[in-house]
C-alpha cells in the first residue's frame, strides 16, 4: 500500500489518494462522498456476507502465515516450577554450600599445619633443652662443630631429583663445551616451527572475527553472496537535537534542513583523496539513473530549493503519509518510507516532533580483497572525514551528529589490535629486564657494570633473559 495506495490505512484514504491531482495520476481533483453521506437506494453490496480470514468455510479460509487465527491451536505449555531454597534458586544455595565447606576445610587444614608446626617446634627446643649439656674444658669442641652443620643438610634421597640434577648437569656440560652448535641448532628449531608465520593474515573482518564459517547463518550467507551478490555497505547518521539541559527535543527546522541540504550536496559531490571517486561511482544505483539514498532530502527531490519555506511542515506531512504520491518520490522512485529516515516521532505521533534524522547511503558491496571494494573502502574514508567535520557544524547549531561507515568498525578493531601489541611488547620488555636482573642479582652490582660494563652483559644473565 505504501506504493500503490500512498501508504493509505483505510479505504478512505485511498480514494483521496486516487482522486488527488498529481502528475501521472489524476489529471482532475475526484471527491468520493464518504458512505454515510447519502442513502444510495439503487446500489447494493456484492456479497452481504462477511469472511473471516479464519472461516469455517475452507474455500474463504486464509493460509496460517496471513491470518494466525487460522493457525491450529498447539498445545500449552506447561511451566515448569523452578527450584528455590528461601529466597534463592537451588543452584546458588549449593553452590554457597560448596563453596563454604571447602573454604571451612582449607582453614581447617591451615590451622592443623600451623599447630602441628608449633607443637614440633616446642617439642625439638624441650628435647635439646633435656640433652644439652655443659661441656667440660678436657671435652673436645671441634667435634660438635665440625658435625652440627650436617643436621642442615636433607639426608633424604629422591630419585626425581636426583636424575633431574644430573641431566641438567649433562645438558649444561654439552651446551658449556659446544656453544655454537647450541645456538645454531636453537635458531634452527625455532626457524622451523615459525614456518607458519608465512600464512599468517590479520583477520578485521566482524563477520568472519564473530560468526563460526561452519555456522549456519555463514553457510545461509555464503549462499546468498554467491547467488545474489554481496549484500550492501551501509552508510548511517544521526542528527538529534539533544544538547539541551530539558532534554531531546525536536531536530526539525527550516535552517537545519538547509544545513543538511548542503550537507547531502557535498557528500555527492565530494570526491575520494586516492581513487579520486565519489558517490555515483560506488553506490547501490539498481535503476541506473540515481543512488539509494535513504534521507528527508528524498521528499523534496534532493533539492533544497523545493522547500518552501512556509508550506514545507504540510508538505512534509504529505509526502510522509502518502510516499507513494509522485511528488514526493526521491530520484531512485522508490517510496521512502518515514520510519527509516526519522525517528522519535512516535511519541506525539507528530513527524514534525521527530527528534531523530537519519539518512543512510547505500553502497554496493564487492568481493573482500577486490579492487572495487578498495574503492568503495576509500570513498568510506572521505565520507568518514567529512562527517567529522560535519560534526562540529552540528554543534555550532546546538545539534549532535554521529555516524557510521562499513570501515569505521575495522578500523576501531585494527586501532585496539595495535594497542594491544604495545601491551604485550613492553610487558615482554620489563619480563625479559627482570629475569636477566634477577638471574644475575647475586653478582652484577653498580661497581662492577662501571668498572666493566662489557662484563656486565654476562653477570646479567642478558642471553639466559632472552630465552
Amino acid at each position: 500500500m505504501d506504493f500503490i495506495g500512498g501508504g493509505a490505512k483505510n479505504y478512505t484514504k485511498f480514494l483521496k489518494f486516487l482522486g488527488d491531482t498529481k502528475p501521472f495520476g489524476s489529471p482532475f481533483q475526484i471527491n468520493f462522498p464518504r458512505p454515510s453521506a447519502g442513502n444510495y437506494t439503487n446500489m447494493s453490496a456484492a456479497d452481504p456476507v462477511v469472511r473471516a480470514c479464519n472461516d469455517t468455510d475452507e474455500a474463504y479460509r486464509c493460509a496460517c502465515v496471513d491470518c494466525p487465527g487460522s493457525c491450529p491451536e498447539l498445545p500449552k505449555i506447561a511451566e515448569q516450577g523452578a527450584c528455590h531454597v528461601g529466597a534463592l534458586p537451588c543452584l546458588s544455595f549449593a553452590v554457597i554450600i560448596v563453596y563454604s565447606a571447602f573454604l571451612l576445610l582449607l582453614v581447617a587444614a591451615v590451622s592443623g599445619h600451623v599447630a602441628y608446626q608449633k607443637h614440633s617446634k616446642r617439642k625439638s627446643e624441650r628435647l635439646q633443652l633435656l640433652q644439652d649439656a655443659a661441656l667440660s674444658d678436657d671435652d673436645d669442641e671441634g667435634d660438635n662443630v665440625r658435625h652440627a652443620g650436617l643436621l642442615e643438610v636433607p639426608q633424604g634421597q629422591y630419585w626425581i631429583n636426583s636424575y633431574c640434577d644430573a641431566a641438567f648437569k649433562k645438558l649444561g656440560f654439552v651446551c658449556a663445551r659446544f656453544p655454537l652448535i647450541t645456538i645454531s641448532a636453537s635458531i634452527l628449531v625455532v626457524a622451523v616451527l615459525s614456518i607458519g608465520w608465512v600464512n599468517f593474515a590479520v583477520e578485521t573482518d566482524p563477520v568472519r572475527l564473530w560468526v563460526s564459517p561452519s555456522s549456519e547463518a555463514a553457510t545461509e550467507k555464503e549462499f546468498f553472496d554467491s547467488n545474489f551478490g554481496p549484500f550492501y555497505r551501509a552508510e548511517q547518521a544521526f542528527l538529534v537535537n539533544d544538547t539541551h539541559a530539558a532534554g531531546p527535543g525536536p531536530v526539525l527546522s527550516y535552517d537545519t534542513l538547509a544545513w543538511w541540504f548542503d550537507l547531502e550536496n557535498r557528500v555527492r559531490r565530494f570526491r575520494s583523496m586516492k581513487e579520486g571517486v565519489s558517490l555515483e561511482n560506488v553506490c547501490f544505483n539498481p535503476t541506473g539513473e540515481a543512488c539509494v539514498v535513504q534521507s528527508i532530502t528524498g521528499y523534496f527531490g534532493g533539492s533544497f530549493a523545493n522547500v518552501d519555506p512556509k508550506t514545507w511542515p504540510e508538505d512534509l506531512r504529505h509526502c510522509t503519509e502518502q510516499p507513494g504520491s509522485q511528488e514526493c518520490l526521491p530520484d531512485v522512485q522508490q517510496p521512502l518510507s518515514k520510519d527509516i529516515s526519522l525517528g522519535g516521532w512516535e511519541k506525539t505521533d507528530d513527524i514534525l516532533d521527530a527528534e531523530a534524522l537519519i539518512p543512510t547511503w547505500v553502497v554496493t558491496k564487492h568481493p573482500q580483497g577486490s579492487v572495487k571494494e578498495a574503492v568503495a573502502m576509500d570513498w568510506e574514508e572521505m565520507l568518514k572525514n567529512l562527517l567529522k567535520d560535519a560534526q562540529r557544524e552540528a554543534k555550532e547549531r546546538g545539534l549532535r551528529l554521529s555516524f557510521f561507515t562499513e570501515i569505521s568498525l575495522e578500523q576501531e578493531l585494527n586501532k585496539s589490535t595495535n594497542t594491544d601489541a604495545k601491551i604485550v611488547v613492553v610487558s615482554y620488555i620489563i619480563m625479559f629486564l627482570y629475569a636477566s636482573l634477577a638471574l644475575g642479582s647475586t653478582t652484577l652490582t653498580v661497581r662492577s657494570i662501571l668498572h666493566n660494563p662489557a662484563n656486565a652483559m654476562v653477570q646479567s644473565k642478558f642471553t639466559l633473559g632472552v630465552i
